[in-house]
């Protein structure tokens, strides 16, 4: 899943790899098909619930990512878009 790591040339590489060790990581999916990264939360139910308000307001997909297994987590749809 290369296309989930950031990449930097500079001193913050290590601060930003700690950072994406989080339980949960959302992303944003680009136009392109590749990634970029949103923010990390600690608990499911926290994750699933910011997946449900960026959806209100942003019409683009969001994954849930679980770096610990490596793994997507599966959404539950809980908000429709008139």
């Amino acid at each position: 899943m290369a296309g989930f790591y950031l990449h930097s040339n500079n001193q913050e590489s290590s601060v930003e790899k700690t950072k994406m060790t989080a339980p949960y990581q959302i992303f944003r999916k680009l136009p392109d098909n590749k990634f970029i990264w949103i923010e990390n939360i600690d608990e499911l139910q926290e994750a699933r619930g910011r997946l449900d308000f960026l959806s209100t307001i942003s019409d683009a997909d969001y994954i849930l990512f679980d770096p610990r297994a490596r793994t997507l987590v599966p959404q539950v749809a809980t908000f429709v878009r008139p």
